[in-house]
């Protein structure tokens, strides 16, 4: 065996980058959820954009981290903005079909 041969990094890191940038989703759901009503229709909108940016921000740090510390494989990453981005665009495709004109 080789001791200098470094040992195989676990994507960790990475896959906890995914699920912190998936999370957001859920997240935002129990804010809307157990929210309560509103008068002015905005209920939310600023804490679903806060909520997505530390979730963003999260992940991006994982993901950083685990590419510095060599976690293979490194495609893993690229799951990380397809992650943050995918309910966002189911989000806009079904308010286009269902409530647009």
């Amino acid at each position: 065996m080789d001791t200098a041969a470094r040992p195989m990094q676990h994507p960790i890191l990475f896959w906890s980058a995914i699920a912190v940038a998936a999370s957001h989703a859920l997240l935002i759901w129990l804010m809307h959820a157990f929210g309560g009503p509103c008068g002015d229709g905005l209920c939310g909108f600023w804490e679903a954009i806060f909520i997505w940016l530390l979730c963003a921000l999260g992940s991006a740090a994982l993901a950083v981290i685990g590419w510095v510390r060599g976690e293979r494989p490194r495609w893993l990453v690229l799951l990380v903005p397809a992650a943050l981005g995918a309910p966002l665009i189911v989000l806009m495709v079904w308010v286009m079909y269902t409530q647009g004109g």
